[in-house]
């Protein structure tokens, strides 16, 4: 039962969670102030009994930012968050970004304050922002931009597009990084466990993977999920066709 509900949480364990949380914070923070706080944290308790507390206060102060509220969201509270993504274009304007959040499960009445970082069409740098309120808006470049929604797979969340942006983020699947790539498999598998999203999205983004030319992250992702499919939906009735969608995938490699 413990392994279902992890792989229903979209492949994070409990013993993942609290690095995944750190990384999204060094993220946010940036590296230089991030690591600024876990230098002093180390001198400032050296041979002391400790708690996460001096580690984040360390990180508040270094920072200048609110780690230890954000933290203390994720650590004091079980789930995954999901965030909706929903691009308003406009041709002769800015676009609009509205990002929107619930619990990944469905139920309950957890909110998170959450560190989002979205890469926008192709830009270098990512946009990030905290979404401590139901709704956080962003404007976008003139136009229907493509967006990364979790810009080097650093974030703890999963995330929804509107399907105009879904689409055209498959377009630019080959801008993506090798990390995200993985990502976008692993979250589309993720909703549709959820019932937050369609099977053949899943279909959709291994389909435009070139497997022979991907690098190992990206491979057992798409393994990794072939594997989940054979565990989830087949049965005695598709497991031809599905050893024949698979064979079809993976004889190149």
């Amino acid at each position: 039962e413990l392994a279902d509900q992890i792989r229903e949480a979209g492949g994070w364990s409990a013993y993942q969670k609290g690095a995944s949380v750190l990384t999204m914070l060094e993220a946010w923070a940036g590296e230089s102030a991030f690591q600024e706080g876990i230098v002093k944290y180390v001198s400032d308790n050296a041979g002391k009994s400790i708690t996460s507390r001096e580690l984040l206060v360390a990180l508040d102060a270094a920072t200048k930012k609110p780690m230890s509220r954000v933290a203390s969201t994720f650590l004091d509270q079980p789930g995954v968050p999901l965030i909706d993504i929903n691009v308003t274009c406009d041709a002769s304007g800015p676009s609009k970004i509205s990002i929107s959040q619930s619990p990944a499960g469905g139920a309950g009445k957890s909110r998170w304050e959450l560190p989002v970082c979205l890469r926008i069409d192709a830009a270098k740098e990512p946009t990030c922002r905290l979404l401590d309120s139901p709704l956080v808006e962003i404007a976008g470049p003139k136009g229907c931009p493509s967006v990364v929604p979790n810009a080097g797979e650093t974030g703890y969340y999963r995330y929804r597009l509107d399907k105009a942006s879904f689409e055209r983020l498959l377009a630019h699947t080959a801008d993506l990084d090798p990390r995200e790539r993985a990502g976008l498999v692993l979250n589309a598998w993720a909703l549709m466990l959820l019932e937050k999203g369609p099977l053949a999205d899943v279909g959709s983004v291994i389909a435009k993977l070139d497997l022979t030319k991907e690098p190992r992250v990206v491979v057992l992702a798409v393994t990794s999920v072939l594997d989940e499919m054979a565990r989830v939906l087949v049965d005695d009735g598709n497991e031809a066709a599905f050893a024949k969608y698979v064979g079809a995938r993976l004889s190149p490699l």
